[in-house]
């Protein structure tokens, strides 16, 4: 009997150690799940933001990259002399240069027109109508002025005269185009020519062109 008394207290000191372990573990296994269920949410969240840092950041960078373009895309017209002050001594000067220098005949004149604003409206002999200037987007822009430069040459072909012009527009330090050009009096040494071009000039911070 004695015996029995011991094997069962034995067997009770056993069975509680062991429903002490289980709660542990159960503890242990509830505690542990909490943790993971919070480090995923804690990952989920941080996910979330990093992801949303990404997108502010994608966008920052599409802003950099568009404001960019537009600074060169103003840059590339205000060294072209197509915003600021109009440079109109300077485009007659290197007119008058470049046709010495294309080695064509005597008897070139020319006559800048005063400054007109410009209008979609505004028409001309030879379209009817003024296109938009380069670069524009068909709008009016309070201040922006035309400006015909319009010269005469004769004894010249069609060919030197294409030649000059493409010369004229390396070098003019401005943005035009050529409305006009027209051909008459031919004879043995060649033609004459009568070209009307046209500068567009919007207002803007005042640059100064350096003749080379």
């Amino acid at each position: 009997m004695n015996d029995l008394v011991q094997i069962l207290n034995r067997s009770r000191l056993a069975l509680g150690v062991l429903l002490v372990g289980a709660v542990m573990a159960a503890a242990v296994l509830i505690t542990g799940d909490a943790m993971t269920r919070k480090a995923a949410a804690e990952l989920a969240q941080a996910r979330q933001q990093d992801e949303a840092v990404s997108s502010q950041l994608t966008a920052r960078r599409a802003d950099l990259e568009l404001m960019t373009r537009q600074h060169t895309r103003f840059e590339s017209l205000r060294t072209g002399g197509m915003v600021g002050k109009p440079n109109r001594e300077i485009w007659t000067e290197e007119l008058v240069e470049v046709y010495k220098s294309a080695g064509l005949p005597d008897g070139f004149t020319f006559v800048l027109q005063s400054p007109k604003p410009y209008s979609p409206s505004v028409s001309t002999p030879e379209s009817g109508q003024t296109p938009a200037p380069p670069g524009s987007t068909g709008s009016v822009s309070d201040g922006a002025t035309m400006h015909d430069l319009e010269f005469t040459t004769s004894q010249v072909h069609e060919s030197e005269m294409l030649d000059f012009l493409k010369r004229y527009q390396a070098r003019a330090s401005g943005r035009y185009r050529v409305s006009a050009c027209n051909f008459s009096s031919a004879g043995e040494k060649g033609l004459t020519a009568r070209c009307s071009l046209r500068f567009f000039v919007v207002p803007g911070e005042t640059l100064e062109v350096k003749k080379p």
